[in-house]
């Protein structure tokens, strides 16, 4: 089964104000995965700081930059390469620093908003905003926004409050094979949403949850998978031959029909289960196994179509009329040799 490009993503959880990470300028950590179309596994990942609000007004507003991709190793792609201006004290082969990275990802253009930062804002003002419940994510904009600003309407595709991670190919090709892969080069984004419906800017007791994964909110449309090996393979009621894979994807491989015949009696055995088709039986009509209500068991073993204590009775009264039968021709063997004996 081929690999399949991840498409949608999303992040959910709490992401409280007043949780340690957040405090701290490393600022809250969060990692998405992906896979890309030749079914290499990475993970983007984010740090989110607290931006701060208008005076006297409460914090609603959260910068989330890309910082890092990760390959399937956990190691990050961006490396240095032959040809590379390289720094003092670093090789060919050697990370790059932090702000190397942000320099190429600012360069990439990662969000589909531009560079490679995105600003997450959430209700908090209950004034300003009576028709949404406090915590409620409002937007996702390219930059920070004024408190008058905050009652904008949501960014949204297909419903879903979002923001694109489009990643410029040209900026990245050669800092990995798989990841070159996502999309055709040239392309200025891939084809990959992060879905923040859920996210909530609540009190958790300082405790933040979000997390990211691939896929939807309600089902894993959008996921992408890895090659699948072949691991199982079923048979319908209906005769259709349906394989699994290991990367969760299933193939329709085929469907068993059946053949009837005007003259069924006229064909030609074989062997075991096995006729041919004669003049006598006529062509073969193939017709789907559930044209007539017809249907088929996979894993069943089909057992005579005799009765078996009929048959068992039959068998016992046969043996002992045999036996019966044979007391007479006894008798009748002594009766002819006491005959010869008066002869005598």
């Amino acid at each position: 089964s081929p690999p399949v490009a991840t498409t949608d993503t999303y992040i959910t959880g709490i992401l409280d104000e007043n949780s340690d990470a957040l405090s701290t300028t490393a600022g809250q950590v969060v990692s998405v995965p992906f896979i890309d179309n030749l079914g290499y596994s990475f993970t983007a990942q984010f740090r989110i700081e607290k931006q701060n609000g208008a005076t006297g007004e409460p914090n609603g507003q959260y910068k989330m930059t890309m910082t890092d991709i990760l390959d399937g190793e956990g190691k990050s792609i961006f490396i240095y390469q032959t040809g590379d201006t390289l720094p003092t004290g670093k090789k060919v082969g050697d990370e790059m620093d932090a702000a190397a990275k942000n320099t190429l990802l600012q360069t990439a253009g990662v969000f589909s908003t531009g560079g490679n930062e995105a600003y997450l804002t959430f209700d908090t003002f209950a004034t300003t905003n009576t028709t949404k419940p406090l915590g409620k994510l409002m937007s996702v904009t390219a930059a920070a926004q004024t408190a008058e600003q905050k009652t904008v309407t949501t960014n949204k595709v297909n419903g879903k409050d979002v923001v694109g991670l489009g990643l410029n190919l040209n900026a990245l090709n050669k800092y990995s094979t798989g990841f070159s892969g996502m999309t055709t080069a040239g392309d200025a984004t891939s084809a990959v949403s992060i879905d923040f419906s859920t996210v909530q800017n609540i009190d958790n007791k300082g405790q933040t949850t979000i997390n990211g994964k691939r896929g939807q909110l309600t089902s894993d449309a959008g996921a992408g998978c890895r090659v699948g090996e072949m691991s199982s393979i079923s048979i319908g009621q209906d005769g259709k031959i349906t394989a699994s894979y290991t990367n969760g994807q299933t193939k329709l491989l085929g469907q068993i029909a059946s053949a009837s015949f005007a003259n069924a009696s006229g064909l030609e055995k074989h062997g075991d289960n096995l006729y041919a088709q004669t003049l006598n039986s006529g062509e073969a009509v193939i017709n789907d196994i559930t044209a007539n209500g017809g249907s088929m068991t996979t894993g069943e073993l089909e057992m005579s179509n005799v009765d078996l204590s009929g048959e068992f009775t039959d068998m016992i009264t046969t043996q002992r009329g045999f036996q019966a039968n044979s007391r007479i021709i006894t008798v009748s063997d002594t009766m002819l040799e006491e005959l010869i004996n008066l002869k005598r």
